[in-house]
C-alpha cells in the first residue's frame, strides 16, 4: 500500500516539473475539492469551510451547515464564492446537498453511499448543476481508501448538453487522531458525446495530511490540507487547499 502511495506522488511531481506554456485556468468549485465518505453520526451538527487557491491566484471558498436526523441520512447546505484573477469575490451559488449511508460501516465488505445534490447560481445567466455521486469506502488495516464519482448535468441559461462523470479519491494512512498522512486526486473530465482529450478538463493530485481535535465537552474540530499539483494543460499549476469542520 505504501509502495503504491509512493507511485502516485511521484507521478504527479513529475509532471508538475515538466514545462508548460503559460494559459488561463478552468474554473474550481471549492466544494468539489473534498472527498466525502459515507459513514454518518445520527444527531450530529456541523459547520464546515473550505477554502483554495491557485498558481493563477484563482481563489474559492465553501461554508456550510449540516445536520444528521437519522443514521443514514445528513443534509448540508453550502454558500460557495469564487473570485478570478482581477476580479472581486462574489457569490457563485447555493449548493443544497443530501448524502445517505447504505448500511452501518463495516456491514458489508464495502462502505457505500451517495450524495444527491442541487447547485443554485447566485449570478444573472449562470447555469445550475444537478448531481449524483455513488461513495465507495473501504478500510484495510490502517490504510482508508475512499472514492466518489460525481455524475452532473446542467440546467438553466447557457447550459451544456450532456452528463459529466467525475472522480475525487483519497488514500489515507490512520497513523493517530492527530495527524495523518494521505494522497488525493481530483478529475472534472468534459461531458460525454463532447469528449475531446484532455481540453478543458482539470486532472490533479497531491499528498494531503488529515487531523482531529476535541473542543473540550462540545465536539470535535477536523482539519485537513493538501497541496495539489495540474495533471492536465488546463489544470492549474498547483492549488493549495484547506478544510475545517467543527462537529457538535
Amino acid at each position: 500500500m505504501r509502495r503504491g502511495l509512493l507511485v502516485v506522488l511521484s507521478a504527479a511531481l513529475a509532471c508538475a516539473a515538466s514545462p508548460r506554456a503559460a494559459r488561463a485556468e478552468a474554473s474550481l468549485d471549492a466544494e468539489s475539492l473534498n472527498v466525502y465518505s459515507p459513514q454518518i453520526t445520527q444527531g450530529e451538527k456541523e459547520v464546515e469551510s473550505i477554502l483554495f487557491t491557485t498558481q493563477g491566484r484563482q481563489q474559492g471558498y465553501a461554508f456550510s451547515a449540516g445536520y444528521s436526523p437519522t443514521s443514514y441520512w445528513a443534509a448540508e447546505i453550502y454558500e460557495v464564492y469564487h473570485r478570478d484573477p482581477g476580479s472581486t469575490l462574489a457569490t457563485d451559488a447555493v449548493e443544497v446537498e443530501n448524502r445517505f449511508a447504505f448500511g452501518a460501516p463495516g456491514q458489508y465488505w464495502l462502505d457505500l453511499g451517495a450524495i444527491v445534490e442541487f447547485e443554485i447560481p447566485q449570478q444573472p445567466g449562470d447555469h445550475g448543476v444537478a448531481q449524483f455521486s455513488p461513495i465507495l469506502e473501504k478500510q484495510f488495516g490502517p490504510a482508508l481508501l475512499s472514492l466518489n464519482l460525481p455524475l452532473q448535468e446542467q440546467y438553466g441559461p447557457g447550459y451544456t448538453p450532456g452528463a459529466a462523470l467525475g472522480y475525487a479519491a483519497r488514500a489515507e494512512y490512520l497513523t493517530s487522531p492527530a495527524l495523518s498522512p494521505a494522497l488525493e486526486a481530483y478529475g472534472q473530465p468534459a461531458a460525454s458525446g463532447r469528449l475531446g482529450g484532455m481540453t478543458g478538463e482539470n486532472h490533479f493530485a497531491g499528498p494531503a495530511a488529515y487531523g482531529s481535535a476535541p473542543l473540550a465537552s462540545f465536539g470535535t474540530a477536523r482539519y485537513s490540507v493538501a497541496p495539489l499539483i495540474g495533471l492536465t494543460p488546463d489544470a492549474p499549476r498547483w492549488t493549495l487547499v484547506g478544510r475545517l469542520e467543527l462537529e457538535f
